[in-house]
């Protein structure tokens, strides 16, 4: 949570944590102690509009994007929000359309859909040269 500027050090970023998750939309997050109060275990729950994604229908689609806009740092969802316009289109995308649509080179377009990927949105099949990313759901 530090190394996302969602907290602070030394447990203190708590009302960071709320006030992150106020503007994203989803419920408060659940902040719960051992009896000793040695260890915290926070309860972040999950979007609603990503659980909208799992319906299959075309109004999923069209939140695709919007969910990208609500959980993507806004400098991730401007870099990506062609390859977002794609994907809410046909679902899947290879490395060399995501190229292509970017501008940028394998590298970099790799590492985009890696943001896409570690959110959990996409999913990467196939081997390193023939890569083809598909919208969850």
């Amino acid at each position: 949570m530090k190394e996302l500027d969602l907290s602070e050090g030394h447990s203190s970023g708590i009302p960071t944590i709320q006030g992150e998750l106020q503007k994203n939309g989803p419920p408060r997050a659940g902040f719960f102690t051992d009896e000793d109060r040695r260890a915290m275990r926070i309860r972040i729950p999950i979007h609603p509009a990503f659980l909208n994604m799992q319906e299959g229908t075309e109004k999923t689609k069209t939140s695709f994007e919007t969910s990208m806009k609500q959980v993507l740092k806004p400098k991730d969802f401007r870099k990506l929000k062609l390859v977002i316009g794609e994907l809410t289109k046909k679902d899947e995308i290879t490395i060399q359309e995501v190229m292509a649509i970017s501008k940028k080179s394998r590298t970099t377009a790799w590492r985009y859909m890696q943001i896409l990927v570690d959110l959990g949105a996409v999913g990467a099949e196939g081997n390193t040269n023939n890569m083809i990313y598909r919208v969850k759901g």
